[in-house]
């Protein structure tokens, strides 16, 4: 059976979105870029970047959950879908301004919003670990966007030893 990124991983030319939100959690940082080529040889123009300001609804329920340090399950797993949504609703506002439409994107990668991260170890249940907790769920915004969506970077990065910043190596 062929990969389902296969294509995706076959073009030359890809046109990606990158989304983010910082530690302000004030907005979604949207960056277009087309990759050419790959690996050490490939190529990035950046196409546009666009900053889609969160509700103040949203951000403060945001800032509240951070802060508190004791959220529950169920506020967590109802924010992941929320902020899933605002990324949704980014995209959808910030593609015009570049020029661009869903059509025209191959891939997004999403960073999420990092509600926790402990990139030192410590002792649980036996095992020193670290740990890191973005909301934003990738399948979800997949889903809304009917395109293919990466994640999940700071807790790959960490998995392989690293301090939860994957990319800052890298360039």
């Amino acid at each position: 059976m062929k990969h389902p990124f296969r294509p995706l991983f076959e073009r030359v030319n890809r046109t990606v979105l990158g989304i983010m939100s910082g530690t302000s959690m004030d907005a979604v940082d949207i960056a277009a870029v087309r990759l050419t080529g790959s690996g050490e040889s490939m190529g990035v123009e950046i196409i546009g970047w666009v900053e889609v300001p969160f509700d103040l609804e949203l951000r403060a329920c945001l800032s509240e959950t951070i802060s508190c340090g004791s959220a529950t399950l169920k506020d967590l797993t109802l924010l992941q879908t929320r902020l899933s949504i605002a990324f949704e609703e980014a995209i959808r506002e910030a593609l015009p301004t570049m020029g661009l439409t869903l059509s025209d994107i191959d891939v997004i990668g999403v960073h999420g919003q990092t509600i926790f991260h402990h990139p030192e170890p410590a002792h649980i249940a036996g095992r020193e670990v670290t740990g890191t907790l973005q909301l934003g769920d990738p399948s979800i915004l997949a889903n809304l966007v009917g395109i293919p969506v990466v994640g999940d970077f700071r807790p790959s990065d960490m998995a392989v030893g690293g301090q939860g910043a994957p990319l800052v190596p890298y360039f």
